[in-house]
C-alpha cells in the first residue's frame, strides 16, 4: 500500500528503520513523494524486497547530497537593518589567505592576519564574518583580534547568534556616549554582553565601570562576580581599593580569593599591609659573614629563615589565607599558610624592607632550607604584580617559569634570551630556552632570530647528536617569530645542509610557513 507524499528526511528515517529491522519484520513499501524523486520511487518494484529497499535508499541518499532549495523567512517584526561600515575591506587576495587558514592551512597564522589586519584600519568583508565569528567560539584568545576587524556589520551578525555574543555591539567604545545603552545591556544584557561591557568601561573610564558593577554587586551570582572581577585588572587603581576590600566579606571562597589577588597588586592596600605585619615577625634575612684566616677572607652565603605561624585565625582567612584547621595545624599545613601569606605582598616590598636588589634576595631563598616555600611564593607575587625585575632574576635562575616571560618588554626578553644561549653553549642552552622561545609574542629582531637559527643548525648538522623533540616541535613556534624578510637569506644559508630526514620535514615545514606569512603581510598592505 503506498503512503502519502513525505518529506525527503521522513523518506530517509523510515527507509533506516527498514534496514535494521530487516525486510522479513517490516516488508518494504511503496514510497510516496513529490517531484522527480516521487517519479523514481514509484517506478521500484516493491515485491523485490531487500533490491528495492537498497534502490530506494541509493535515490533517496543522492537527492538528500544534492541539497534542497531554503525556505524564505520574513523579517522579523522590530529586528535591526545592518548597518553600514565605515572602514575599507581588504583586499580578494588578503581574503584567499584568510579562507585557507580557516580551512586548516597554516591556521597557527591566523592571529597574526587578524591583528596584521586591524593594524592596517581594515576589516574582513561579510561573506567571510560567519567562519571568523564562528572560530572566535572556540578559540578564546582571537576574540579580541576578531572584534576589532569585524567592523559595524560583524558586530550586528554577532548579536543575532548568542554564540558569538562576544563580538556583538555591546562592547563597542560608541556605547559608553548613550547612558540608556549602557543601562539596557548591564540590566537585561547576557553575561557575555555585560562583561565586554564593563571590559570597555574599565579601559576607558574605570571608575565608571566600577560604579557600575556596584551599583548591581549585591545582586550578581558568584560566578558573574568571578568574571567582574577579572574585568577589574584593567586600569587597577588605589581608586578601586574599597569596593575590593569589602569584596573580601563575600560568602564565596572563589570571589575573595579573586578580589584578594587584585588588592595584592596595590602596594598601598590594606590587604598588602596587613600581610607585611603578620609576616615581618615570622621573616628574618640572614645576611652573608665575613671571617678572615691567615693570608685568606672567606664569605658565608647569606640566607633567609622564617618561623612558621602557630595558627591562621578568621581575619587571615579572609585576606585569602586557606585553611582547613584554625590550630594544631602539622608543620606542612602552617608552612602553607606562610606561602599563601607571601604570595599577597608585592616581591619590591622586601627589596625595601631588607634594603637588597632582587637578585640578593632570590639568591638568598634559594639557598634557604625553606626555599619550596619562599620561591613559589615570590615567583606567583612577580607575576601577580607584573615586576618586571624580579621575573627576570627568577627566569635567570630557572627558566622554567616561562609564565614571567611577558612581564619583560621585548627588549629585554631578547637580551635575556641571548644571554641564556651563551650560558649553555650550543643544544643545552638551546634546550634551557626552548619554553621560553615558544612563549614570545612579537617578531623577533633580525640579529635574535639569527642567533636562534645559528643555535638550532649547530643542532641540526652534528650527525652525533640524536633528535631533540623539544626543540624539533619548538620550529612550529619559531616560523611564527622569525622576520619573514630573512626569507631569502634563511633560504641561502639552509639550501644543502645535511640532516636527518625528521629535521628536513620540520624545516621545510618552517619555510613554507615563512613563505606564507610574507605573501600573507603583502597582501594585508595592498
Amino acid at each position: 500500500m503506498a503512503t502519502g507524499p513525505l518529506h525527503h528526511n521522513e523518506l530517509w528515517e523510515t527507509l533506516v528503520a527498514t534496514a535494521i529491522l530487516g525486510t522479513e519484520r517490516r516488508p518494504f513499501i511503496q514510497l510516496s513523494a513529490g517531484g522527480a524523486l516521487g517519479a523514481a520511487l514509484e517506478a521500484l518494484d516493491a515485491s523485490q524486497g531487500e533490491r528495492a529497499l537498497l534502490e530506494a535508499a541509493a535515490l533517496v541518499s543522492a537527492y538528500r547530497r544534492a541539497g534542497t532549495v531554503p525556505e524564505v523567512c520574513a523579517a522579523q517584526p522590530g529586528a535591526p537593518e545592518s548597518p553600514d561600515d565605515d572602514l575599507p575591506v581588504c583586499s580578494p587576495r588578503a581574503v584567499a589567505h584568510l579562507l585557507a587558514m580557516l580551512n586548516g592551512t597554516h591556521s597557527v597564522v591566523l592571529p597574526e592576519w587578524l591583528s596584521a589586519l586591524a593594524a592596517a584600519g581594515k576589516r574582513a568583508p561579510p561573506s567571510v564574518l560567519p567562519e571568523i565569528l564562528e572560530a572566535g567560539r572556540t578559540r578564546s584568545a582571537l576574540r579580541p583580534l576578531i572584534r576589532a576587524v569585524s567592523g559595524a556589520r560583524g558586530r550586528w551578525l554577532a548579536a543575532q547568534n548568542p554564540d558569538w555574543e562576544y563580538a556583538a555591539g555591546a562592547a563597542a567604545p560608541a556605547i559608553l556616549a548613550d547612558p540608556a545603552a549602557v543601562n539596557a545591556v548591564w540590566q537585561t544584557g547576557s553575561s557575555a554582553a555585560r562583561r565586554a561591557l564593563l571590559d570597555t568601561m574599565r579601559s576607558v573610564a574605570p571608575d565608571s565601570g566600577r560604579a557600575l558593577l556596584e551599583s548591581t554587586w549585591a545582586d550578581e551570582r558568584a560566578e558573574d562576580r568571578v568574571a567582574f572581577l577579572q574585568c577589574m585588572e584593567t586600569g587597577l587603581s588605589m581608586a578601586d581599593e574599597p569596593f575590593l576590600e569589602g569584596a573580601l566579606d563575600n560568602r564565596s571562597k572563589e570571589v575573595r580569593t579573586a578580589a584578594a589577588g587584585l588588592l595584592a597588586r596595590l602596594p598601598e592596600a590594606r590587604l598588602v599591609h596587613r600581610m607585611i605585619a603578620r609576616l615581618a615577625p615570622l621573616l628574618r634575612r640572614v645576611p652573608p659573614e665575613r671571617s678572615w684566616l691567615p693570608g685568606l677572607m672567606q664569605e658565608r652565603a647569606g640566607s633567609i629563615d622564617m618561623t612558621l605561624p602557630e595558627m591562621c585565625d578568621r581575619a587571615m582567612v579572609r585576606d585569602g589565607v586557606d585553611t582547613r584547621e584554625s590550630d594544631g595545624a602539622s608543620p606542612k599545613e602552617r608552612a602553607q599558610w606562610l606561602h599563601q601569606m607571601l604570595r599577597g605582598v608585592p616581591p619590591a616590598h622586601w627589596c625595601a624592607c631588607w634594603n637588597a636588589a632582587p637578585a640578593d634576595l632570590i639568591a638568598a631563598a634559594a639557598r634557604s632550607k625553606w626555599r619550596d616555600t619562599i620561591l613559589p611564593a615570590w615567583i606567583y607575587a612577580a607575576w601577580n604584580t607584573r615586576d618586571a625585575d624580579w621575573a627576570e632574576v627568577l627566569l635567570r635562575l630557572d627558566p622554567s617559569h616561562t609564565e614571567l616571560l611577558p612581564l619583560l618588554s621585548v627588549e629585554r626578553q631578547e637580551a635575556l634570551l641571548l644571554d641564556l644561549l651563551a650560558e649553555g653553549e650550543g643544544l643545552p642552552g638551546l634546550r634551557r630556552v626552548t619554553g621560553l622561545l615558544r612563549q614570545t609574542r612579537h617578531t623577533w629582531r633580525p640579529h635574535f632570530a639569527r642567533a636562534v637559527l645559528a643555535a638550532v643548525r649547530k643542532q641540526i648538522s652534528n650527525p652525533l647528536l640524536p633528535i631533540d623533540y623539544g626543540v624539533h616541535g619548538a620550529l612550529t613556534d619559531v616560523a611564527l617569530r622569525l622576520p619573514p624578510d630573512l626569507l631569502p637569506e634563511i633560504v641561502r644559508d639552509w639550501r644543502g645542509l645535511a640532516m636527518h630526514e625528521q629535521w628536513q620535514g620540520a624545516i621545510d615545514r618552517l619555510l613554507a610557513t615563512l613563505q606564507f606569512r610574507s605573501d600573507m603581510l603583502q597582501a594585508l598592505r595592498d
